[in-house]
């Protein structure tokens, strides 16, 4: 009997269990027979149910409460290692989440960008576009769609204006990214060999990249028109795996640039 009680966990726990149920209903019912202070009698009541109390504990804590965290601790586990497998940071529903500034001022040595225009995007991001651009060595290579792409008539339906308001917006962001190029030229700084390129794409991006050094950002392109910034993103790393979403995206991102034109700065 003493063997069984070494070698299983289950019966200890279960003797156990029955000794501090059955320890804590003797005690009470001596409390209900013997003639006692109020003193004695009080102090053997708080005992016996601190031995019961125990003893339910006991039974909630392994059939519930270690199940419970078992669970939490596989999760856990299934959830590194999907994170390890598919290099997820971060995930976003909101868009005003991302801190892409933060992306910016950190990359050291490339920023890709691929998206159909994104005007607020980059005014919002133009000061430290600039920072970067005039004291760093990053590359910065920019996809945007092109004005004369066929996909231009649907979209212009698609986001509710005018044809010749999506190019004109299109054109906006141009001149945003020709004035960083050239604000790096008027700076003549010899110590910084940061770059931009950028180049018009006929392909219709699904969803948006931005990448910064080892890691990206991909936006998901609403389905409707309404204007939102509820649109599903994801934050990754790459993980130096080939089947990570870091470098599916980064190799999309190449996929286009070879079949896009890039735009040569002239001065107006």
């Amino acid at each position: 009997m003493l063997k069984f009680l070494r070698e299983s966990y289950y019966a200890r726990l279960w003797a156990s269990i029955i000794l501090l149920l059955g320890g804590g209903l003797a005690v009470l019912s001596l409390t209900q027979f013997l003639e006692m202070n109020n003193f004695w009698n009080a102090t053997l009541s708080n005992v016996a149910s601190a031995l019961i109390i125990t003893g339910v504990f006991s039974i909630i804590n392994e059939y519930l409460l270690r199940e419970k965290l078992v669970e939490l601790i596989l999760s856990k586990l299934k959830l590194r290692e999907s994170i390890d497998k598919t290099g997820i940071i971060e995930v976003f529903s909101d868009i005003n989440d991302i801190d892409y500034r933060f992306l910016i001022k950190n990359s050291k040595k490339k920023i890709d960008i691929l998206h159909i225009y994104a005007r607020t995007w980059t005014n919002h991001n133009y000061e430290e576009l600039k920072e970067k651009v005039q004291r760093s060595n990053v590359d910065i290579r920019i996809i945007l769609l092109c004005p004369e792409s066929k996909l231009i008539d649907g979209l212009a339906e698609h986001y509710g204006v005018s044809k010749d308001d999506l190019v004109k917006r299109i054109k906006e962001v141009e001149q945003k990214w020709k004035e960083l190029y050239y604000s790096k030229k008027q700076t003549g700084r010899k110590k910084t060999q940061s770059s931009i390129r950028l180049f018009y794409s006929d392909y219709l991006p699904t969803y948006s990249i931005y990448r910064f050094d080892d890691q990206l950002v991909n936006v998901q392109s609403k389905p409707s028109k309404e204007k939102t910034r509820k649109l599903p993103s994801l934050l990754v790393k790459d993980t130096l795996k080939e089947s990570d979403l870091f470098d599916m995206y980064t190799k999309q991102f190449e996929d286009v640039i070879k079949h896009s034109k890039e735009v040569i700065f002239e001065r107006d």
